[in-house]
């Protein structure tokens, strides 16, 4: 009901209306603005009753825990409101704490929040004023009734006059902006745009007193509100400028601008003093820059000014302040330095410029001293620029440390909030910057480095001021004669403004009675149209400039009239409802209104509605419960000093609707769906029904918000809600109705689930101690969601760790945490717990997260405001006490690990160390060790006490004292050195290359080594060169080993020394050693296998004979047999004379298995023949490398099914000698016939080899023929491919084409420029375009195809990232890339990725929908950086694609600084042997194979995610199948496994199944079908080529074109077409395939932003690429297919489907020049069964028809 009483959306209570804005949410100077300006203040509280309203009406409608601004102003323990007009008392109970904030708290702003004392559920609390919240304001019930006057705008008692019509004053709709001169420009011009009816005039006017006009100097052009300066000087033109605009209703000013003359003077030509650094230590060199205005930019240069120094190096440092930061000088660094000054502009001004100028210095030289004193900890230097900060201005924040490298920045707001939109972080972190910076801005920012020794933070604290601002302007009045104007004018301004008043252009000045200023209010008394009437306008001041609101003042006096508002003729009144009658009138004064019923005045009070029938104070009628009796002729009657007005209607009273099935309470699980229904009966036959649905008051939008769908269900109508979450939970209101009626009824939802956040934890100061603090926070029912709360979780954050929460107290009771409150003293929705365990002299946050039935809270409360625990002797012991095995002879060495700085427990940290010798009785000798980050404590114990035991115990000091030691461990002396000579066996030849050597072993006791065994070093040398002495060190205790690596036929000396950990025993005996000469050179070819039986086959090759005198005699042959899906180091070797014949038994069926043959002798074994690959049933088996596929049963590998029992054979072609690190050059050959099955052939077991032979000779004459290119493997492909695929064999054998290719017949066009010029665009090509284009999530409709082979696997989807319990540190970095919400895709899939146990997966996902991120978001979630091995691994198909995965993934992972990133991809290396120690590492195939496998460099077994991205571009490169198959074949079956591909083919779906196995799920978008329905096509008939141009150009001369595609056959046809169109003035963008693929990116985003309306384009370079809002299609050549000739159907779909796009009309147009071309319209025609009209471009009106 009180909605009558006051204003529409004001509560009444106690005669004051109030306004809770919760929508609009501002700073609090705008809020306070808003209030004033209708004519209300910011709530003030006079005492408990009025705050007890406000609490309770918060508690009730406010949801979601809004913070409230009042007028509340704290200072010094005083509140005072309303600007210091009154001050409240100091009690307690009004805070929502419980207790008075501190009188030094910096914020001073009250505010309501939830959590107040146990009667109310809202209190106070201190809040800054600069962040946007919500707001209260209040007026009295009397002052409201001005706002009706105030309400009034220029229609107001004009009737139905058009309002373009009505004349007023002036109004400034662009104000000049202040220019700043730079070197001498041409000209400069500040402009002043207003409108007015009539139009007004301007003027200009300099300084105050000086009118400007073209008479004062001949340089100035005025015209309309421009103002122009030509060739500007400084003494005549340097001023503030203000321009006036006036008509007959008044003039005003507009705000002043200033034209400033910028300079740079010049460097000093004295030169600079040379700056010292000590190595390894930050410094820093000053620019010493020459005085500027109005501001200059610092560029730094070293060596000479060609050697730029670039932001974004780790160690260099650009600043604004005009210094070079050095954060650790380097030895390289001692050199000249030199820096560069450039003018430049400020927000302020706007330049007016030539060129900026730029002034160079003379060199600085660097100069490095000092030595290393190991790592340093950060020390930070902050700026802040500019200063003073400006609102609108682009603030940047600095911060650089000296300090060890690497250095690692972050930065957050002390206050927890987020960045502000548009802040960024650049510069490897180290440069904050806020783009047109709001006072949002303001607060405190914390930059924290990360360094090698340690960790530091510092505060910088932004304050933002603000020139004056008006968040709401004075607007205009029309008032009534006699009346008393109140005039407000607020602006924000910072520091506070001083305010004037002007009334057309001159100053107003108090006079009593008539006029008073008031600060910012303008008070009019007995308003008079002869002395007030005209424009107005409020300046505020300050010392950033001036700005003005505007406003008109009309009086007006007439008669009432209710010509703009009459009554309907008749009304209808719903039985039983309630309705209203609006009285609109307007009259001046405010005329008196009455209501009549039949003639009868009824005796109704404005604002009285309370009663059957009652009147609002806007003069509506209001009936409550509609009587029939209320029927009848009802009259509004308005009346004033001009005259009386009436306006009558009859009233009919009908019966209404009612609902008959209502909504019922319903609970329901977060995430899941619901059913409201609300079915209303009513007279289908006179009225239409409709269903309107609110929540908590506030209509639903069931148009743009998803969870939401009304329909029927049971045949009933109702709400649906999708997904539901908890803040769907509400009271639900179903409207039923008709044009006349109403009908209402509500029902609560209650979602379920975990719990939401608690509120209002913070920390008793009086309970910290170094090791505890009591923790209180805040509970409501409304946290429940369907099920108490019973337990929760205390998180903690260290200030030396920001953004790093972690759990400290698991599993809290809740009864628990309430006895505890209980006993405290707090209050009943409070809960308590003392936190236990926490370490001394650290700040600390405290959260708290709630436990339900439902599982654990996916919020946690805010954190508290931040405590430091008192300061301690230390209380952790150092941890990993030991030795040092390589000491020096006759130490002890301790060492430890230090303590973490959290554990420091204060300041002056050091180390006792207490040691004695194991079992001595004497007391523990005491040694102190100063620095926090020692580690090692050396004393010298005397040679003599070598390799003993030692106890040992160390605890930590501080200047608090001594804290515990650490558990006794013994630790041995050092060892000394060995005496012990090694005694010599043998030594004999092993092989050519090796000889082998034996020794007697050294006895391993104390005596003997002086210590302990450590090894053995083998000392050899060359015989005839006993100076070149080598030696390798075998560990451990042995008694022979072999020397390997060794030349031919050569005589060796060798010894061997002991070795323990001081060192190496003394030189022995020296042994004569040799090798033998060569094995064999020569492999064995023509390597064939025949079956035999079931489980063994027969192998034949041809033998090789050692007829070299380098070789040693052929003694046999082994063969050498694994199967393919293990690898060489697994074979198994038969042994056989030299009849080059053997029999392998013991195989299985169905199975390949891979051979190779090689002869031996004692020199070794020989050369491997190649690789032949067979099974038991079929002998040798045809491969095909490009696909890794085996061909079984007489069937040919891939799609080439008329190509039978052919392999590729590799070839590889030196030119000259071959060296390590140099490619070789690679081609491929197809030849058919090769190796073939013996029972195709026939060949006989004597013949066969012969047969080969011959067939090998042909084959090599073939490729002497070949012209080889230098480097055919290394073009533009970076992937891990060796050599790209061959062209298809042109002759029956089979022919050889060099370099690269599609195997494929590529698709082209053809038109008049005849066949297409273009290549075919690789796979991976597209796939990288489409990333680059879609860089951002692409929207999409499509929906999802879930193939759930699991059906105990539940899917469920989520609306945001915070839903998934992300690790905060991940969630930042998922916000800060701009993910604000999941995508389609995303949605489904994420929750189901990170699920555990770990579930496979397989999805089909274009780019831009967001897939990359969800598997890099499952790398990271499941990566634990504590274990230091490779435990995620992502395949992609390039070199391009994995950095692009990789770029995504850093990002993601930027405050997970713990986290390594690593790239297998060419031109990485990790030496043989040594462990990879990223974390996650991503590459393509086969240099990843090799580290698995080759090199050992990972494990895979250990892997936890497998990705495998790209499936389709994967298969199109040449061996990337069979690596990613042997990879896959590796991982351990608990390894989560992912495939994504853009496309879904049979060959895609036959890869997917073999690397992702067990049951994944399938996730497939839903293809909607392009439609040709919205898109009309014509064809117009041409003679030539130059024909089809005048035709193009006469259709875009006719009709209005958007955006278009033109689609040619040729380059050289694109490149023609594009001049030409040029030349006729399109802005054209040509898109061809001879640009890479950053150009064509560019091109395609220039022309998708609308800066070209025309794109020429190839057909090969447009293929995969969707530019949307075209409107017109032309194929300048229609395409056909390049093999047959014939009409390419599938291309015409694609490029016409870029027009008619979102069901909006399109145009395709044809260009036909020929009978050829005409025919393949026709079957185009056929194909799709439409008919394309022709067009005849001569006719204008035809082809304007076609745009219609």
């Amino acid at each position: 009901m009180a909605t009558f009483c006051c204003p529409t959306g004001w509560e009444l209570h106690d005669n004051i209306c109030y306004l809770f804005e919760r929508d609009n949410q501002l700073i609090y100077e705008e809020a306070d603005a808003y209030c004033w300006v209708k004519g209300a203040r910011l709530l003030s509280i006079n005492g408990y009753v009025k705050h007890k309203y406000i609490s309770d009406w918060l508690l009730k409608h406010d949801m979601r825990d809004n913070t409230w601004y009042t007028s509340g102003e704290y200072y010094q323990g005083v509140v005072s409101w309303n600007h210091n007009q009154y001050q409240s008392d100091r009690s307690q109970q009004f805070w929502a704490s419980g207790k008075l904030p501190l009188p030094t708290t910096r914020f001073f702003r009250v505010a309501y929040v939830r959590g107040g004392p146990q009667m109310d559920g809202y209190g106070w609390e201190v809040v800054s004023p600069s962040i946007k919240s919500a707001f209260i304001c209040e007026m009295s019930r009397t002052d409201a009734q001005e706002m009706k006057i105030e309400s009034r705008d220029f229609t107001y008692g004009q009737g139905n006059t058009n309002i373009k019509n009505i004349e007023r004053g002036p109004v400034i709709t662009e104000q000049p902006e202040s220019v700043v001169v730079f070197e001498n420009p041409p000209s400069a011009l500040i402009e002043c745009k207003a409108i007015g009816n009539p139009i007004p005039h301007f003027e200009w006017r300099r300084d105050g007193n000086t009118d400007v006009t073209s008479q004062l100097n001949n340089r100035y052009t005025l015209s309309a509100g421009r103002f122009t300066i030509q060739d500007p000087v400084e003494n005549e033109d340097r001023g503030e400028y203000q321009c006036s605009v006036e008509n007959k209703y008044g003039k005003i000013l507009s705000n002043p601008a200033t034209i400033i003359f910028g300079y740079l003077h010049g460097f000093s030509p004295v030169k600079p003093e040379d700056v010292q650094a000590n190595k390894f230590e930050g410094s820093r060199i000053s620019c010493q820059a020459p005085a500027g205005f109005p501001d200059v930019t610092y560029s730094w240069f070293m060596n000479d000014v060609s050697q730029p120094i670039f932001s974004g190096d780790q160690n260099f440092f650009i600043s604004s302040s005009g210094y070079l930061y050095f954060s650790e000088v380097q030895p390289t660094d001692f050199r000249k330095y030199y820096c560069s000054v450039t003018l430049i502009s400020t927000s302020l001004y706007k330049p007016a410029i030539s060129q900026s100028p730029s002034r160079f210095s003379l060199g600085v030289q660097l100069i490095v001293t000092g030595t290393e004193h190991g790592y340093f900890k950060p020390f930070i230097y902050t700026h802040t620029f500019p200063s003073p900060a400006l609102k609108g201005s682009r603030i940047r924040l600095e911060c650089i440390a000296y300090g060890s490298l690497p250095l690692r920045y972050s930065w957050r707001r002390e206050d927890g909030r987020p960045f502000e939109k548009g802040t960024t972080l650049s510069d490897r972190n180290r440069v904050l910057t806020i783009v047109n910076a709001q006072l949002e801005s303001e607060g405190n920012y914390i930059c924290t480095v990360n360094g090698k020794a340690g960790v530091t933070s510092k505060v910088l604290g932004l304050s933002v001021e603000a020139k004056p601002y008006f968040p709401f302007d004075i607007g205009d009045r029309l008032a009534d004669p006699g009346q008393t104007l109140k005039w407000r004018c607020a602006a924000v301004a910072r520091p506070a403004a001083v305010y004037t008043w002007y009334k057309d252009g001159e100053l107003i000045e108090t006079v009593p009675g008539k006029i008073e200023i008031k600060r910012n209010l303008l008070l009019i008394h007995n308003v008079d149209i002869t002395r007030d009437e005209g424009m107005y306008q409020c300046g505020a001041t300050n010392v950033h400039g001036t700005t003005f609101s505007y406003g008109q003042l009309k009086v007006l006096s007439f008669m009432p009239t209710f010509d703009k508002n009459p009554l309907p003729q008749f009304v209808q009144m719903p039985e039983g409802g309630n309705y209203s009658i609006p009285c609109k009138v307007e009259a001046a004064p405010v005329p008196d209104v009455v209501w009549m019923k039949s003639g009868s005045v009824l005796p109704l009070t404005p604002g009285d509605i309370n009663g059957h029938i009652g009147m609002t104070l806007e003069n509506a009628i209001v009936f409550n419960d509609v009587m029939f009796s209320d029927a009848g002729i009802y009259t509004c009657k308005a009346t004033n000093v001009n005259g009386e007005a009436i306006n009558t209607t009859r009233v009919e009273v009908v019966r209404g609707i009612s609902i008959s099935e209502a909504p019922r309470d319903t609970r329901v699980m977060s995430n899941r769906t619901a059913f409201l229904y609300c079915q209303a009966s009513y007279d289908s036959l006179h009225f239409d029904l409709t269903y309107q649905w609110k929540i908590n008051g506030h209509v639903i939008d069931l148009k743009n918000n998803y969870h939401f769908i009304q329909t029927k269900r049971d045949n009933l109508d109702g709400l649906y809600i999708r997904q539901a979450q908890f803040e769907h939970t509400g009271l639900y209101t179903c409207e039923a109705k008709t044009t006349l009626h109403i009908d209402s009824k509500s029902a609560y939802l209650y979602v379920n689930g975990p719990p939401g956040a608690p509120a209002g934890a913070y920390v008793v100061p009086a309970t910290v101690r170094p090791d505890s603090a009591r923790l209180v926070w805040t509970i409501t029912p409304a946290i429940n969601h369907g099920s108490p709360v019973t337990m929760y979780d205390i998180e903690a954050e260290l200030g030396l760790y920001p953004g790093r929460w972690e759990v400290i107290a698991s599993d809290v009771s809740e009864i628990l945490s309430s006895q505890e409150a209980k006993t405290f003293g707090l209050r009943e929705e409070q809960r308590s717990i003392v936190v236990n365990g926490l370490l001394p002299n650290i700040d600390y946050r405290f959260r708290v997260r709630a436990i339900n039935d439902y599982g654990r809270g996916q919020e946690a409360s805010r954190g508290s405001v931040s405590i430091k625990t008192p300061s301690t002797a230390p209380v952790v012991a150092p941890r990993n006490i030991r030795g040092l095995d390589e000491g020096k002879v006759g130490t002890l060495n301790i060492m430890w690990d230090p303590l973490d700085e959290s554990e420091y427990s204060g300041t002056g940290v050091g180390y006792n160390v207490y040691f004695k010798k194991a079992d001595e009785p004497k007391d523990f000798f005491h040694a102190k060790v100063n620095g926090s980050t020692s580690n090692m404590y050396t004393h010298l114990v005397g040679e003599e006490n070598y390799y003993l035991d030692y106890e040992v115990k160390i605890g930590a000091f501080n200047t608090h004292g001594s804290g515990p030691n650490s558990s006794l461990t013994v630790v041995k002396s050092a060892e000394g050195m060995p005496i012990a000579t090694v005694m010599m066996g043998d030594c004999d030849n092993y092989n050519g290359s090796a000889f082998s050597m034996s020794w007697t072993a050294v006895e391993d006791t104390r005596e003997v080594m002086k210590g302990r065994l450590k090894g053995y070093r083998i000392r050899y040398w060359h015989k005839e060169h006993p100076d070149f002495i080598t030696w390798r060190d075998l560990y451990g205790q042995h008694e022979e080993t072999i020397i390997i690596g060794l030349e031919d036929n050569t005589n060796y000396w060798a010894s061997v020394q002991v070795m323990n950990y001081a060192g190496v025993g003394p030189i022995g005996e020296i042994r004569l050693a040799e090798t033998f000469h060569l094995p064999p050179q020569a492999y064995p070819r023509h390597v064939q296998v025949w079956p035999r039986d079931k489980h063994s086959v027969t192998v034949k090759w041809q033998g090789i004979s050692t007829t070299s005198v380098d070789e040693e005699t052929l003694q046999g042959y082994i063969v050498r047999i694994w199967k393919i899906q293990e690898d060489i180091r697994t074979a198994r070797d038969i042994v056989v004379d030299k009849d080059p014949v053997a029999v392998v038994d013991n195989l299985q069926i169905q199975t390949v298995y891979v051979l190779r043959v090689l002869g031996y002798s004692i020199g070794g074994d020989g050369s491997l023949s190649p690789h032949v690959y067979f099974t038991v049933e079929g002998g040798n088996v045809p491969f095909d490398p490009t696909t890794t596929e085996f061909c079984f049963d007489r069937t040919m590998c891939g799609t080439a099914s008329n190509i039978n029992y052919s392999f590729i054979l590799l070839l590889i072609v030196r030119k000259g000698k071959y060296r390590k690190g140099k490619q070789a050059n690679f081609i491929y050959l197809k030849s058919g016939y090769l190796v073939n099955y013996y029972r195709k052939f026939k060949i006989m077991a004597d013949d066969w080899g012969a047969i080969v032979d011959e067939q090998e000779k042909n084959l090599t004459k073939k490729v002497d023929s070949l012209n080889i290119a230098g480097n055919a493997a290394s073009g533009g492909d970076r992937s891990d491919v060796t050599s790209t695929q061959p062209a298809e064999s042109q002759g029956a054998e089979g022919g050889a084409v060099a370099g690269a290719g599609d195997s494929t017949a590529p698709k082209v066009e053809a038109g008049a420029s005849g066949e297409s010029d273009e290549k075919e665009t690789s796979a991976a090509d597209e796939s990288l375009l489409r990333k680059i284009l879609h860089s951002k999530i692409v929207p999409t409709k499509a929906e999802l195809d879930i193939l759930q082979k699991d059906p105990n696997s539940p899917l469920y989807s989520i609306k945001s990232f915070d839903a998934l319990n992300l690790k905060p540190e991940l969630l930042k970095g998922v916000y800060e890339m701009g993910f604000n919400a999941p995508s389609k895709i995303q949605e489904t899939a994420l929750p189901t990725l990170l699920a555990d146990p770990p579930t496979n997966m397989i999805a089909q996902s274009q780019s831009g929908t967001g897939k990359t991120a969800a598997f890099t978001l499952t790398m990271l979630s499941r990566v634990d950086s504590n274990l230091p091995y490779t435990q995620c691994l992502c395949l992609a198909p390039t070199y391009e694609l994995a950095l692009q995965i990789g770029s995504v993934t850093e990002k993601m992972a930027k405050h997970m600084p713990t986290v390594k990133i690593g790239y297998a991809v060419k031109g990485e290396r990790i030496p043989r042997g040594q462990k990879c120690m990223d974390h996650i590492l991503i590459g393509t195939p086969g240099t990843v194979l090799d580290w698995a496998l080759k090199f050992k460099n990972f494990d895979p077994k250990k892997l936890k995610v497998f990705v495998l991205d790209e499936a389709d571009v994967m298969i199109a490169l040449q061996g990337h199948q069979g690596h990613s198959i042997k990879i896959q074949r590796q991982l351990s079956k608990t390894c989560q496994m992912l495939l994504f591909s853009a496309t879904y083919e049979e060959e895609v779906m036959r890869f997917a199944q073999a690397v992702i196995p067990n049951s994944p799920i399938v996730i497939r978008l839903r293809r909607d079908e392009e439609t040709l329905d919205n898109i009309r096509q014509f064809y117009v008939q041409c003679q030539d080529q130059e024909d089809k141009f005048i035709a193009l150009s006469n259709i875009y001369g006719a009709i209005s074109i958007g955006q278009s595609m033109i689609f040619c056959a040729t380059r050289r046809t694109a490149h023609w077409l594009s001049e030409k169109m040029t030349k006729d003035g399109h802005a054209v963008a040509l898109l061809s395939g001879d640009l890479d693929i950053g150009q064509r990116a560019a091109i395609i985003n220039r022309f998708r932003d609308g800066k070209e309306k025309v794109l020429i384009t190839t057909n090969v370079s447009a293929r995969g690429i969707d530019v949307e809002m075209v409107t017109v299609v032309v194929n300048f050549d229609l395409p056909i297919l390049q093999d047959t000739k014939q009409a390419d159907c599938e291309t015409y779909l694609h490029r016409i489907g870029r027009t008619g796009r979102f069901g909006k009309a399109g145009l395709a147009i044809n260009m036909i020049d020929s009978n050829k071309s005409l025919q393949v319209m026709k079957a185009i025609e056929k194909h799709f069964g439409r008919t394309i009209e022709r067009l005849d471009t001569d006719d204008v009106e035809a082809i304007e028809k076609i745009s219609t």
